[in-house]
């Protein structure tokens, strides 16, 4: 036999240099390369800065600062009238000056305040519009009357952002009833309205509170009972201002002195005249409509003296603007026939279209439309329109 021997395969030996270094760390597969970022970065918006504004206090009370921008959060300070604060403005007219730190930005004027070179806001030149014009406390509706003014009254100030001219001491009017050119009807000038009337009143309910504001939401300081004499003026939103804090509701008060005087619950009506229907018929073809304070129109919607001036213009007959200058002009009458007019307060704050049968047509506050309901409380007269008949 021949035996095969198999050869040893040959060694062979790699250069040093060739070998791979040695390495703890496992090798990744290499990954392809991205390709290069654009040259031009992509530019993000950022929001607009907020402005910061230095504003002067301008009332005589001062100014409380509040730990939100609203009046229901508490009060955490206060500054007097004249002091410079810096901040910025809220959405909703406040002056954020610090960390839970806000002030009412319509008791709050640009620049200095007291007059003088600056870059305060523009001053403006306007004229009342309307026949009398609410100046109140600050740029709102829900702000307190503090005095009226007529016709052609000239004011100077800054306007709000919410569109309100402020005329300085804590006093704002509305735009709606400003004009930038003087009217007419002489002089100009500041005509304010003499002091509210003193009226009296006899108490309706068989207990009426007694509160220490003109509000249900201020405290009960006392009571009154049935057939109470009380005396003192009215307020803006039908209240009767006794002394310095004590305020009844109209609605628990009557013009009426028990046993007689005053203004009678009417006797049922005849059937109206041409002109009476139509003024009737004229009314109610705008229930419904809702109210607007200054409103004078069905499209914008109406106010009481509003509502009355449009439907007796309807049917040709011209009535002053405002409910006591409409109860100024008219004849009283212990006998309203449907058509007279029915007003609460002396001067009138209030005014409605006598329906017949203790009805009347009116439109009250903001959230009630104008609507057809039995006469409240507190009526101080009713009067005939010239050329009624």
């Amino acid at each position: 036999m021949i035996a095969v021997t198999a050869a040893a395969a040959p060694v062979v030996s790699l250069a040093p240099s060739a070998h791979a270094a040695p390495s703890t760390t496992p090798q990744l597969p290499q990954q392809p390369m991205l390709p290069a970022a654009p040259t031009t970065p992509r530019i993000l918006p950022t929001p607009a800065p907020t402005s910061t504004v230095t504003m002067t206090v301008d009332t005589s009370k001062g100014v409380n600062v509040r730990s939100g921008p609203s009046t229901s959060y508490r009060v955490v300070g206060g500054y007097r009238d004249g002091a410079r604060l810096t901040g910025t403005l809220t959405s909703n007219n406040w002056l954020k000056i610090g960390n839970n730190r806000f002030v009412a930005a319509w008791n709050l004027t640009r620049g200095d305040g007291g007059g003088g070179g600056g870059g305060g806001a523009e001053r403006v030149t306007q004229w009342m519009e309307a026949s009398v014009g609410n100046v109140r406390s600050g740029p709102g509706l829900g702000h307190s009357v503090v005095t009226t003014m007529r016709r052609g009254t000239k004011v100077t100030g800054t306007w709000t952002g919410n569109g309100w001219l402020n005329i300085g001491g804590g006093k704002y009017i509305s735009g709606t009833i400003l004009t930038g050119s003087n009217p007419g009807g002489g002089g100009g000038g500041e005509q304010p309205d003499p002091s509210p009337t003193e009226v009296t009143r006899w108490v309706s309910a068989t207990v009426a509170n007694v509160r220490s504001g003109p509000s249900t939401s201020y405290s009960v300081v006392g009571s009154k009972t049935a057939g109470t004499r009380v005396t003192g003026t009215m307020t803006s939103n039908g209240w009767l201002k006794l002394s310095g804090s004590q305020f009844m509701a109209g609605s628990v008060l009557t013009a009426d002195e028990p046993g007689g005087g005053g203004a009678p619950e009417p006797a049922p009506s005849p059937a109206p005249s041409p002109t009476r229907q139509l003024i009737i018929n004229t009314a109610a073809k705008y229930l419904g409509t809702p109210y607007k304070w200054g409103g004078n129109s069905p499209e914008e919607g109406f106010d009481c003296s509003g509502y009355t001036t449009y439907v007796f213009a309807e049917v040709g007959i011209t009535l002053p603007r405002t409910a006591a200058t409409q109860q100024a002009a008219t004849t009283p009458t212990s006998n309203p026939q449907p058509g007279d007019l029915v007003f609460h307060g002396s001067p009138a704050y209030h005014v409605g279209i006598y329906a017949g049968d203790g009805m009347m047509y009116d439109t009250g506050r903001p959230g009630v439309p104008t609507q057809l309901r039995k006469i409240f409380p507190g009526v101080s007269g009713y009067g005939k329109v010239d050329g009624v008949g």
